[in-house]
């Protein structure tokens, strides 16, 4: 550029640059015309981001992959629940995860639904699940001893008192899903969730709060219904610091401690208390299918077993360990006088 104007410093961009010549050029052309307007180039739309102040985003993107994670599971639990409950097969797949105002996410819901409402103690406030009506009545014509196929569908506000009472059963079940779904972000408490029939009776949350919407398609009995759940963002203030795939990586993985640091001594405490099957071989022998059907009480069978040698002790059918047989009072025992070189290192 010419000496009588400023010197362009590295620290302006080439877009700068080209903005900065065009001002001049245009106050030169407003000089040229005698004042009269000018239309002037349009502000670069790459500046503007648009906002909708009605439906913000309280979530990133990362906490709401974690949410889906866990939700993934929880479908997987509720599943298991019912089918175990209803003894039939249960189909339920992730459909969407979306934030929303929570009265949007009632305005999704059909006027005639299973909805409970939920203390999310210890978190404040509480948290909302809903079931298709349908879904629920085929699962409670299952409970009351039907097939499941033909249930009697309510009109509105004709749900019984029986009715009501097995439907709160089965809140209880997805509560219980939906608490150990979530124990690895936080120790959600048990209780009871208030059940609501139309949406617009939910009161416990704002139609203003900023809530994720967790939906499923559930398939049961060949029916196809909803199951969703909605969590507040004030419900979820407290742990929002923890929804994120690292931390919740770190909160599955087992605690890794022992005496002398090394990763195995915290798997090896829990599976101590693990049950396993323990058998003493006495001996082998080899007989036909005759000398089987002729054997009578008192007869005796020679086995291959040295009676001065060790037994080999199976635990889960794997030899590990040469015992000799005993008695401790009235009791059976063995003692263990050798471990297996080839299997108990090993182990």
């Amino acid at each position: 550029m010419s000496g009588d104007r400023p010197e362009i410093g590295s620290n302006l961009s080439q877009r700068e640059i080209d903005m900065l010549l065009a001002s001049i050029s245009e106050g030169d052309e407003d000089e040229e015309s005698g004042g009269a307007p000018v239309q002037r180039p349009p502000v670069p739309t790459e500046i503007v981001r648009p906002y909708d102040f009605r439906h913000p985003d309280k979530f990133s993107r990362d906490q709401i992959r974690t949410v889906q994670t866990i939700h993934d599971t929880l479908g997987r639990l509720i599943s298991n629940t019912i089918a175990a409950q209803t003894r039939t097969h249960v189909a339920i797949q992730f459909s969407s995860i979306d934030q929303m105002p929570f009265a949007d996410y009632l305005q999704g819901l059909d006027s005639q639904t299973c909805i409970f409402a939920v203390p999310a103690d210890p978190l404040p406030g509480h948290y909302v699940f809903e079931l298709s009506l349908t879904i629920a009545m085929h699962i409670l014509d299952r409970l009351q001893g039907g097939t499941g196929m033909r249930p009697r569908i309510p009109a509105s506000g004709e749900v019984t008192d029986i009715e009501r009472a097995l439907l709160s059963g089965i809140g209880r079940w997805i509560t219980g899903d939906i608490i150990q779904a979530w124990r690895e972000i936080v120790t959600l408490n048990a209780h009871d969730g208030e059940l609501h029939m139309e949406p617009h009776q939910v009161r416990q949350v704002l139609g203003s709060e900023v809530s994720l919407a967790i939906v499923y398609e559930i398939r049961i009995f060949e029916q196809i219904g909803q199951l969703s759940i909605a969590f507040p963002g004030s419900s979820l203030e407290p742990v929002m610091s923890r929804l994120s795939a690292s931390m919740l990586f770190s909160a599955t993985s087992p605690n890794l401690k022992s005496r002398n640091g090394s990763e195995w001594g915290g798997i090896a405490e829990p599976m101590g208390r693990v049950s396993l099957p323990v058998s003493v071989n006495l001996g082998r022998a080899t007989l036909t299918m005759a000398d089987v059907a002729d054997l009578r009480e008192g007869d005796v069978i020679v086995t291959d077993q040295d009676v001065h040698a060790a037994l080999e002790m199976a635990v889960s059918g794997e030899t590990l360990f040469e015992v000799r047989p005993g008695r401790i009072g009235g009791r059976m025992a063995a003692q263990v006088v050798g471990i297996n070189l080839q299997n108990g290192q090993s182990a």
